[in-house]
Protein backbone atom coordinates (compact mmCIF):
# COMPACT_ATOMS: atom_id res chain seq x y z
CA UNK A 1 0.00 0.00 0.00
CA UNK A 2 1.47 3.18 -0.88
CA UNK A 3 1.23 6.48 1.40
CA UNK A 4 1.86 10.27 0.63
CA UNK A 5 5.65 11.54 0.73
CA UNK A 6 5.55 13.15 4.24
CA UNK A 7 5.40 16.56 5.28
CA UNK A 8 2.94 16.94 1.37
CA UNK A 9 -0.39 18.40 1.77
CA UNK A 10 -3.50 17.28 -0.06
CA UNK A 11 -4.29 19.60 -2.91
CA UNK A 12 -7.46 20.03 -2.23
CA UNK A 13 -7.11 21.97 1.01
CA UNK A 14 -4.25 24.79 -1.17
CA UNK A 15 -7.20 27.01 -2.61
CA UNK A 16 -8.59 27.17 0.92
CA UNK A 17 -5.58 28.59 2.10
CA UNK A 18 -5.19 30.89 -0.67
CA UNK A 19 -8.63 32.11 0.00
CA UNK A 20 -7.75 32.85 3.26
CA UNK A 21 -4.54 35.23 2.17
CA UNK A 22 -6.45 36.77 -0.15
CA UNK A 23 -9.74 38.06 2.48
CA UNK A 24 -7.74 40.09 4.96
CA UNK A 25 -6.19 42.12 1.12
CA UNK A 26 -9.55 42.62 -0.56
CA UNK A 27 -10.48 44.50 2.93
CA UNK A 28 -7.37 46.61 2.83
CA UNK A 29 -8.29 47.64 -0.72
CA UNK A 30 -11.72 48.60 -0.31
CA UNK A 31 -10.46 50.64 3.03
CA UNK A 32 -7.90 52.23 2.01
CA UNK A 33 -8.25 52.30 -2.03
CA UNK A 34 -4.74 51.09 -2.90
CA UNK A 35 -5.03 48.53 -5.22
CA UNK A 36 -6.18 50.33 -8.00
CA UNK A 37 -3.99 50.23 -11.74
CA UNK A 38 -1.31 51.90 -11.63
CA UNK A 39 -1.61 54.03 -14.85
CA UNK A 40 -4.60 55.54 -13.23
CA UNK A 41 -3.84 58.92 -11.55
CA UNK A 42 -7.16 60.76 -10.28
CA UNK A 43 -5.44 64.05 -9.97
CA UNK A 44 -4.78 63.96 -13.63
CA UNK A 45 -8.62 63.67 -13.96
CA UNK A 46 -9.61 66.09 -11.71
CA UNK A 47 -10.46 69.27 -12.67
CA UNK A 48 -8.84 72.76 -11.14
CA UNK A 49 -9.66 76.47 -10.52
CA UNK A 50 -7.39 77.65 -13.20
CA UNK A 51 -8.05 75.24 -15.88
CA UNK A 52 -10.09 76.69 -19.10
CA UNK A 53 -12.00 75.03 -21.77
CA UNK A 54 -9.40 74.18 -24.87
CA UNK A 55 -9.72 76.54 -27.53
CA UNK A 56 -10.36 79.44 -25.29
CA UNK A 57 -9.19 82.48 -26.85
CA UNK A 58 -7.21 85.10 -24.91
CA UNK A 59 -8.96 88.29 -24.27
CA UNK A 60 -6.14 90.10 -26.14
CA UNK A 61 -7.91 89.04 -29.57
CA UNK A 62 -11.66 89.64 -27.98
CA UNK A 63 -13.56 92.72 -29.93
CA UNK A 64 -15.17 94.43 -26.81
CA UNK A 65 -17.40 96.10 -29.14
CA UNK A 66 -18.76 93.00 -30.00
CA UNK A 67 -20.09 91.73 -26.31
CA UNK A 68 -23.04 93.37 -26.20
CA UNK A 69 -25.45 92.30 -28.01
CA UNK A 70 -27.48 94.65 -29.63
CA UNK A 71 -30.66 92.87 -27.76
CA UNK A 72 -28.41 93.84 -24.69
CA UNK A 73 -27.96 96.96 -25.68
CA UNK A 74 -31.84 97.77 -25.88
CA UNK A 75 -32.16 96.36 -22.32
CA UNK A 76 -29.89 98.91 -21.21
CA UNK A 77 -31.55 101.82 -23.10
CA UNK A 78 -27.99 102.29 -25.28
CA UNK A 79 -29.28 104.14 -27.92
CA UNK A 80 -25.90 105.09 -29.87
CA UNK A 81 -23.95 103.25 -31.92
CA UNK A 82 -20.68 101.52 -30.05
CA UNK A 83 -17.12 103.49 -29.95
CA UNK A 84 -13.98 101.34 -30.09
CA UNK A 85 -11.68 102.84 -27.66
CA UNK A 86 -8.83 102.27 -25.54
CA UNK A 87 -8.46 102.08 -21.69
CA UNK A 88 -4.79 103.38 -20.97
CA UNK A 89 -4.64 102.75 -17.35
CA UNK A 90 -4.58 98.73 -18.21
CA UNK A 91 -3.66 99.64 -21.94
CA UNK A 92 -6.60 97.67 -23.14
CA UNK A 93 -8.92 97.80 -26.12
CA UNK A 94 -12.47 99.27 -24.64
CA UNK A 95 -15.64 99.83 -26.23
CA UNK A 96 -18.65 103.16 -25.30
CA UNK A 97 -21.89 102.38 -25.52
CA UNK A 98 -23.71 105.72 -25.14
CA UNK A 99 -27.49 106.06 -23.59
CA UNK A 100 -28.07 110.25 -24.92
CA UNK A 101 -31.63 109.41 -23.33
CA UNK A 102 -30.47 108.68 -19.80
CA UNK A 103 -26.64 110.41 -20.02
CA UNK A 104 -25.26 107.03 -18.83
CA UNK A 105 -21.95 105.46 -20.24
CA UNK A 106 -21.56 101.86 -20.39
CA UNK A 107 -17.68 101.19 -21.30
CA UNK A 108 -16.11 97.62 -21.57
CA UNK A 109 -12.66 96.59 -21.33
CA UNK A 110 -10.93 93.34 -22.49
CA UNK A 111 -8.21 93.33 -20.09
CA UNK A 112 -5.95 90.68 -21.96
CA UNK A 113 -2.85 91.26 -19.61
CA UNK A 114 -1.97 92.10 -16.04
CA UNK A 115 -0.60 91.53 -12.59
CA UNK A 116 -2.65 91.71 -9.32
CA UNK A 117 -0.13 94.47 -8.61
CA UNK A 118 -0.52 96.51 -10.85
CA UNK A 119 -3.70 96.40 -10.29
CA UNK A 120 -3.20 96.86 -6.78
CA UNK A 121 -1.21 100.21 -7.80
CA UNK A 122 -3.82 101.74 -9.66
CA UNK A 123 -6.48 101.35 -6.63
CA UNK A 124 -7.06 104.74 -4.87
CA UNK A 125 -7.15 104.53 -1.20
CA UNK A 126 -10.55 105.87 -0.40
CA UNK A 127 -12.32 103.52 -2.96
CA UNK A 128 -14.64 100.90 -1.48
CA UNK A 129 -14.61 97.45 -3.05
CA UNK A 130 -16.61 94.33 -2.24
CA UNK A 131 -16.80 90.83 -3.70
CA UNK A 132 -19.83 90.05 -5.27
CA UNK A 133 -20.98 87.11 -8.06
CA UNK A 134 -21.11 88.16 -11.90
CA UNK A 135 -23.02 84.63 -13.75
CA UNK A 136 -21.71 82.21 -11.12
CA UNK A 137 -18.21 83.91 -11.38
CA UNK A 138 -16.18 85.75 -8.66
CA UNK A 139 -15.85 89.64 -9.33
CA UNK A 140 -15.60 92.87 -7.55
CA UNK A 141 -17.24 95.48 -7.72
CA UNK A 142 -15.54 99.13 -6.91
CA UNK A 143 -17.58 101.72 -6.17
CA UNK A 144 -15.14 106.03 -5.84
CA UNK A 145 -16.15 108.11 -2.83
CA UNK A 146 -19.24 110.05 -3.58
CA UNK A 147 -17.49 113.10 -2.13
CA UNK A 148 -14.84 112.59 -4.53
CA UNK A 149 -14.21 114.39 -8.02
CA UNK A 150 -17.86 114.88 -9.21
CA UNK A 151 -17.16 112.81 -12.80
CA UNK A 152 -15.79 109.98 -10.38
CA UNK A 153 -18.79 110.10 -7.45
CA UNK A 154 -21.54 108.74 -10.83
CA UNK A 155 -19.99 106.01 -11.99
CA UNK A 156 -19.73 102.20 -10.80
CA UNK A 157 -17.16 99.62 -11.72
CA UNK A 158 -17.39 95.65 -12.45
CA UNK A 159 -14.19 93.64 -12.77
CA UNK A 160 -14.91 90.19 -13.58
CA UNK A 161 -12.03 87.87 -13.95
CA UNK A 162 -11.75 85.39 -16.64
CA UNK A 163 -8.26 83.49 -16.54
CA UNK A 164 -4.94 83.98 -14.80
CA UNK A 165 -4.28 88.21 -15.55
CA UNK A 166 -7.32 88.49 -17.81
CA UNK A 167 -10.57 89.78 -16.71
CA UNK A 168 -13.62 91.87 -18.27
CA UNK A 169 -13.88 95.48 -17.04
CA UNK A 170 -17.15 97.09 -16.99
CA UNK A 171 -18.04 100.82 -15.79
CA UNK A 172 -20.92 102.37 -15.69
CA UNK A 173 -21.30 106.28 -15.63
CA UNK A 174 -23.55 109.49 -15.73
CA UNK A 175 -22.88 112.58 -17.04
CA UNK A 176 -24.10 115.83 -18.09
CA UNK A 177 -27.72 115.36 -16.63
CA UNK A 178 -29.33 118.00 -13.74
CA UNK A 179 -30.58 114.74 -12.15
CA UNK A 180 -27.31 112.36 -11.58
CA UNK A 181 -28.97 108.81 -10.51
CA UNK A 182 -27.92 107.12 -7.24
CA UNK A 183 -24.82 105.55 -7.42
CA UNK A 184 -26.63 101.81 -6.13
CA UNK A 185 -28.64 102.08 -9.13
CA UNK A 186 -25.96 102.91 -11.29
CA UNK A 187 -24.20 99.83 -9.59
CA UNK A 188 -26.82 97.59 -10.83
CA UNK A 189 -26.75 99.02 -13.81
CA UNK A 190 -23.06 97.66 -13.85
CA UNK A 191 -23.75 94.20 -12.85
CA UNK A 192 -26.47 93.65 -15.59
CA UNK A 193 -23.79 95.10 -18.15
CA UNK A 194 -21.16 92.76 -16.69
CA UNK A 195 -23.82 89.63 -16.81
CA UNK A 196 -24.78 90.35 -20.30
CA UNK A 197 -20.86 90.57 -21.52
CA UNK A 198 -19.51 87.93 -19.74
CA UNK A 199 -22.66 85.76 -21.14
CA UNK A 200 -21.55 86.85 -24.79
CA UNK A 201 -18.14 86.04 -24.07
CA UNK A 202 -18.85 82.67 -22.83
CA UNK A 203 -20.98 81.82 -25.97
CA UNK A 204 -18.20 83.27 -28.45
CA UNK A 205 -15.72 81.74 -26.74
Amino acid sequence: MSSSPRGSRSPATRPRAVTTLLAPLAVVCVVAGACGSPEEDPAAARPTATSRPTGERPLSDVDPCRLLTPARQRELGVDQPPQPDHDPTVDAPSCVFSAQATGLRFDVTAVGAVTPTDLAAQRRPDQLTREIAIGGAPAREVRPPTDGVPADAHSCEVDVPVAEGQFLRVTVGQRGTRTPQPQDALCAKTVLAAEAVLTTLRERR
